[in-house]
């Protein structure tokens, strides 16, 4: 019995199979199956010549370097860097960055074993002068983690090509003073003074007083703050998405160094006491309870997007300029530098995780400043005591 074809090629009979070998990515970027025809006298024998296909490649390398780069990753972000114990800030930060400038490049759709160091190196030379160095750095360190975590799951089959990689360095000449964006006295008090009666008037000034950070604002309970004025950060609020679903999440600081207490004074106390009775008004007539410092009218926490759309709303009926709601956190650092606090205490208040972050608030420090302070250690150094 004469064997079953489906393909005649060149006057001879064959039977052919189309099989999936393993992925790759079409011309709009997207991961697709590749596939592979085999051919025998039978089925059976196209079925193992496929086999035989599979098994070489399988012997070839291991099986990571079957796959291409950005398929590797995207594998490797699903099971392993979501579950990370970096800040889910830091995470969002550097996924975007690999995101927006490295998921669709040509590099990423080679395959993993065919990726170097060199090819890594100009992929970064060719985008240094078009995406901010801090982008690069971002995406510098997703890449570096990606590829220790391939070294170490692959027992050395697979290597961190990422270690003789260095980010270009800037071609223009860095700025020596860079201003820092910082509400203006008068238009701090301006805005305070509009906000009276609402509770994002406690919000501002617990900002501009604190320092502390949106999510952190809104992450707050009123058993937060002590008897004695002593508020203790030690949460804020996530808006990653998780597990496929967008919400909002209480997680951990975003460093260590952001668990910190910082002492209230009267003034800011008595804001406290005034928004508790706008909040628990609220709370009587929506009928909700909760011990959440700030939240919406129905009791839920803020969406950081509403409370900038509502404070830009502000600004502009007050006529004060706009600022990113970041700047209530600069201003605070700026004005512990007016107030001669010294740099580590204002870098423990700040919650930072080094004082050289902190340092960029005290590099710029006026003609005035100076002078007081040049004129302070004159009693150490130059006058007599008297009496």
């Amino acid at each position: 019995m004469a064997s079953k074809t489906n393909r005649t090629i060149n006057g001879n009979q064959y039977f052919r199979i189309d099989r999936v070998v393993g992925k790759k990515r079409n011309k709009n970027g997207e991961w697709v199956a590749e596939r592979k025809c085999f051919y025998g006298k039978s089925r059976k024998e196209a079925e193992a010549k496929f086999r035989e296909y599979m098994d070489q490649k399988e012997q070839r390398s291991h099986p990571l370097e079957n796959l291409c780069l950005g398929e590797a990753i995207d594998d490797w972000v699903v099971n392993f860097f979501n579950n990370c114990e970096l800040a889910d800030s830091t995470k969002r930060l550097y996924h975007d960055a690999y995101i927006n400038h490295f998921q669709d490049s040509d590099i990423c759709k080679l395959p993993l074993s065919e990726v170097t160091a060199y090819s890594l190196q100009q992929f970064f030379n060719e985008k240094s002068d078009t995406v901010p160095l801090s982008t690069l750095r971002a995406l510098e360190k997703f890449l570096r983690h990606f590829f220790t975590h391939i070294e170490l799951s692959t027992a050395g089959a697979c290597h961190d090509i990422t270690r003789p990689v260095r980010l270009p360095k800037r071609t223009k000449p860095r700025c020596e003073t860079k201003t820092i964006d910082t509400w203006a006295d008068e238009d701090l008090r301006k805005l305070v003074n509009a906000l009276e009666g609402t509770t994002l008037r406690f919000l501002v000034i617990l900002a501009a007083n604190t320092g502390l950070r949106i999510s952190e604002i809104r992450a707050l309970t009123y058993s937060d703050i002590d008897e004695n004025g002593i508020l203790s950060v030690t949460k804020q609020i996530c808006e990653t998405p998780y597990n496929g679903k967008r919400g909002l999440r209480i997680v951990d600081t975003k460093s260590e160094c952001s668990n910190r207490t910082i002492p209230l004074p009267p003034e800011i106390m008595r804001e406290l006491a005034l928004h508790k009775q706008i909040h628990r008004a609220e709370m009587k007539k929506n009928a909700y309870l909760t011990d959440v410092i700030f939240t919406t009218s129905n009791g839920q926490y803020y969406w950081k997007s509403n409370i900038y759309r509502t404070l830009y709303k502000i600004y502009n009926e007050i006529g004060v300029p706009a600022h990113p709601f970041h700047s209530f956190r600069k201003t605070y650092i700026t004005n512990l530098r007016r107030a001669g606090v010294d740099l580590e205490s204002a870098s423990r208040l700040a919650g930072h995780s080094s004082v050289t972050v902190t340092a960029r608030f005290y590099v710029n420090v006026d003609d005035e400043t100076k002078r007081a302070a040049n004129a302070n250690i004159l009693k150490y150094s130059f006058r007599e005591e008297v009496g």
